[in-house]
């Protein structure tokens, strides 16, 4: 009996932690989407855009929306374009939320200022949480557009995300993702976990935050120190590695190089900074990773656009938000014009 007791007692210890932990994730990021799912499990990637869906997504610690919706090529555009689908481009932009245009509008991120400021078909292939391995894919998928271009928006964490089973997500839960895995015959594309209960219990805890509290968040607290745990053990040692990240990043590239020439492409890898400074923050230079450098296959093309950010106006915030630390408008916007200066043969 009084084993029982003991029992019940830790239970509803254990039940009252998870519930103030899953509260606390409720206000650090509020509401999450409204509309349809953002994204879909992919069994060769381990998740996408979701085709043809439209919704609105919440900025963080904001009252502001943005509509986030994808055309039947899983390709970011704006809503009203969600059912056209492209049939040739001049250029591919490929990448992950810095890319996709987190917290901005699709024709704020800089694939849409790019068209707009070079007269250049651009579609937009980046995904929020992607790598090198990710965006690769991604382009494997839209070849048959043939662009003259392709641009991929590196950022120093792909060289992490590269090399773990866990996608990185706002969640502690393991979202499975392809990811490159060292073997007895060097680097190996190893494809995403086939269970998909990851991608659905993380979708179970966000669809909690645009709920009022009803006494059951403590299941989904449950749920979110379940996915912690699982995180924690799927993550591992070595994607700090830099020489693993760096072998990583090059097989990659190598492969995207490859891709790219089958269709007559440039390939320019764009160097975008992270992390982004607020309004009056000291902005310190952000030389580009060596491991990167090291890395580039030759005949590929590197674009630094740390400078181009650093010479904003200290003035203007380079966050989306105060606890979001993705590009702002005025980060898309430098980025985008510099780009359509330089492939039109005006830059530097």
């Amino acid at each position: 009996m009084v084993a029982l007791a003991l029992s019940a007692l830790v239970f509803t210890a254990f039940a009252l932690y998870a519930q103030d932990q899953y509260r606390s994730l409720r206000r650090t990021l509020g509401s999450w989407s409204q509309g349809d799912p953002i994204m879909t499990a992919d069994p060769e990637i381990g998740f996408a855009l979701n085709r043809s869906g439209s919704s609105r997504f919440h900025i963080r610690g904001t009252d502001r929306f943005v509509a986030a919706a994808a055309n039947p090529q899983g390709l970011r555009v704006p809503p009203e374009q969600r059912s056209q689908s492209f049939t040739s481009a001049d250029v591919v932009a490929i990448g992950c939320s810095f890319t996709y245009g987190h917290g901005v509008e699709a024709e704020q991120a800089y694939p849409a200022v790019l068209a707009e400021a070079s007269g250049l078909s651009v579609v937009n292939a980046g995904v929020q949480a992607y790598g090198s391995l990710g965006s690769l894919l991604a382009f494997q998928r839209v070849v048959a557009l043939r662009p003259k271009i392709v641009t991929y928006g590196f950022i120093a964490p792909h060289m992490q995300r590269n090399l773990t089973p866990c996608a990185p997500t706002p969640l502690p839960i393991c979202r499975s993702q392809a990811y490159v895995r060292f073997g007895p015959n060097g680097p190996q594309i190893q494809p995403p976990a086939a269970s998909r209960w990851s991608v659905a219990l993380s979708e179970y805890v966000f669809a909690g935050l645009d709920l009022p509290d009803n006494g059951g968040d403590w299941w989904r607290g449950v749920a979110l120190l379940a996915g912690s745990t699982v995180s924690k053990l799927a993550t591992p040692s070595w994607q700090d590695n830099p020489q693993r990240q760096e072998e990583a990043l090059a097989f990659v590239l190598r492969r995207l190089k490859a891709a790219t020439d089958a269709v007559g492409a440039r390939l320019i890898v764009v160097n975008i900074p992270q992390p982004l400074a607020r309004a009056g923050e000291p902005r310190p230079p952000q030389p580009v990773s060596d491991l990167l450098l090291r890395a580039l296959p030759s005949g590929v093309e590197l674009i630094d656009e740390a400078p181009v950010v650093a010479a904003i106006p200290p003035e203007i915030d380079l966050r989306v938000a105060e606890r979001d630390g993705h590009p702002s408008v005025a980060v898309h916007r430098a980025i985008g014009l510099d780009l359509a200066k330089r492939l039109r043969g005006d830059g530097p």
